[in-house]
């Protein structure tokens, strides 16, 4: 397999209470795929993506959880980012999670996730859920990566919160994560 950088695999390519990738069932899945077979990380990932975008199917109340996921081959829309995530980093392929918004006109803006995999030095989007790898749709925003949320409040006890986009011609969208 080709070599991954040090410092992203310690950051981005462990065990974590969420990504549990040295649970058995992992392990099992990643037999009964194959992907351990492969030699090229890219490879690994196209499968691991397939594999969680057609044979997961996404529940609006499903599981958040990855082993839960698994074990169902059922989950939430965040319940199958976190199965992938956990997936490419049992098979040797640094992942986090990314969120965002999708910006369109006419309508709303809308939260996304999606999974970004550390592939030939440089991360590859990939939405689990929407099916698309690499070729993210147009109005994507990105706001952030890892785990940190997509919006931090603090000082505060109930409080919501709405997206509302304004199109200005002539201005460009911003990376607003800036890795």
């Amino acid at each position: 397999p080709a070599i991954v950088e040090p410092e992203i695999s310690a950051t981005w390519g462990g065990q974590t209470p969420v990504y549990p990738v040295k649970d058995p069932s992992v392990a099992s899945a990643l037999d009964t795929l194959g992907v351990l077979h492969q030699r090229d990380l890219p490879g690994r990932a196209r499968t691991l993506f397939g594999f969680v975008t057609d044979e997961v199917q996404t529940l609006g109340r499903g599981s958040d959880d990855a082993l839960l996921t698994l074990a169902r081959r059922e989950g939430s829309a965040l319940g199958k980012v976190r199965l992938l995530i956990t997936l490419l980093r049992a098979a040797g392929v640094p992942a986090r999670p990314a969120r965002g918004l999708l910006l369109g006109s006419g309508r709303e803006p809308a939260e996304s996730t999606w999974v970004q995999a550390r592939l030939e030095g440089s991360w590859v989007a990939m939405a689990p859920v929407e099916g698309w790898y690499e070729d993210a749709p147009p109005g994507l925003l990105r706001i952030a990566s890892g785990e940190a949320p997509l919006l931090r409040m603090t000082g505060l006890e109930g409080s919501g919160y709405r997206w509302r986009a304004l199109r200005e011609f002539g201005a460009a969208l911003w990376d607003l994560a800036g890795d």
